[in-house]
């Protein structure tokens, strides 16, 4: 059996700052609540990130494991995987932001299967991300509409729709 979440969520900012946000590795423990405690990118070209991420510590353990992300900036999709798997067979992401009215949709996509052994199992690991997932978007979401806001009162002007062309505009 595998485990498979899909959530989405409307962002009223730009495609270049959604995509540049959500694609700021570095910056991925303060914009996952209570997720990462560490986050080391250890390669970057203009299409792929690979990086290790440090869990906070849960139950006094933290746990860490090295990823990849081939980005398509054109396409505004992202496909994430983990190159140590660690308790999971494989996990695989697929994030996409799409320009609509007013925004964009942020959607990510997570296919995984846990190994026998784990301390979970593929349904609990599908409720727990499916939770996180929610919580986390949100969280983007607050985060990105705020530095918009903030962008917006600096130039003294609104910016253009977010929904003019792949790039929001930009």
């Amino acid at each position: 059996m595998a485990g498979h979440t899909d959530d989405d969520l409307f962002i009223a900012a730009p495609f270049g700052l959604v995509w540049e946000t959500v694609n700021d590795v570095a910056s991925w423990p303060e914009l996952f609540a209570g997720e990462y405690a560490e986050a080391e990118v250890l390669e970057r070209t203009a299409d792929r990130i690979k990086f290790r991420l440090t869990t906070a510590p849960r139950d006094g353990a933290t746990y860490t494991w090295v990823s990849e992300r081939y980005l398509d900036h054109e396409r505004g999709t992202v496909s994430a995987r983990r190159l140590d798997p660690g308790p999971f067979y494989y996990m695989h992401i697929f994030q996409s932001v799409t320009p609509a009215p007013g925004g964009v949709r942020l959607r990510w996509v997570h296919d995984f299967e846990v190994r026998p052994g784990a301390p979970v199992t593929d349904a609990q690991m599908q409720e727990r991300i499916g939770a996180s997932a929610k919580v986390n978007m949100r969280r983007h979401r607050d985060i990105i509409e705020a530095r918009e806001a903030g962008a917006a009162a600096v130039s003294g002007a609104a910016r253009p729709p977010a929904a003019q062309g792949a790039h929001g505009g930009e």
